[in-house]
């Protein structure tokens, strides 16, 4: 029994790792993530509902309608606590590794140019050809399908 609790590591630890592994991620995977969790806070605990989901959301009926600028918002925009987690557990490896490989300002450029205006803008068109206006998307999945 004392051997196995050898291999457990103490809170100390894991709190130490995990504030390392914080304090080593880049600025741009930083901001996007701390963004997107102030946001989901915001929308989820300070309101009835998510009122900041649905004013950020790519929603091609809103957009269509004159709010365009959901066409750069709607990747920070999460529907619900699961949703904001599993798209932090996958961003931030892949934000991280992607950024130090290629620098922040490249990558933000890639992230917003690619990643957001473009695949939004063939979200859009599909909703245009596929008459499904009001159905509304949001969050990193985006971005962490097109890293991948």
């Amino acid at each position: 029994m004392t051997e196995a609790r050898r291999n457990i590591p103490s809170f100390t630890t894991v709190t130490s790792t995990f504030k390392s592994y914080i304090l080593s991620l880049p600025l741009l995977t930083t901001t996007i993530s701390c963004l997107a969790i102030l946001l989901y806070t915001l929308g989820a605990f300070l309101f009835s509902g998510n009122p900041i989901f649905d004013a950020l959301c790519l929603w091609p009926q809103q957009f269509f309608e004159g709010q365009v600028w959901r066409l750069l918002t709607y990747p920070y925009s999460h529907s619900s606590l699961g949703h904001l987690l599993f798209n932090l557990l996958v961003f931030l490896p892949l934000s991280t590794a992607i950024e130090h490989t290629i620098g922040t300002v490249e990558y933000s450029y890639v992230l917003i140019t690619v990643f957001t205006v473009l695949s939004g803008s063939l979200y859009l068109l599909g909703s245009l050809i596929f008459q499904y206006k009001g159905l509304e998307i949001g969050g990193l999945s985006t971005w962490v399908f097109g890293v991948v």
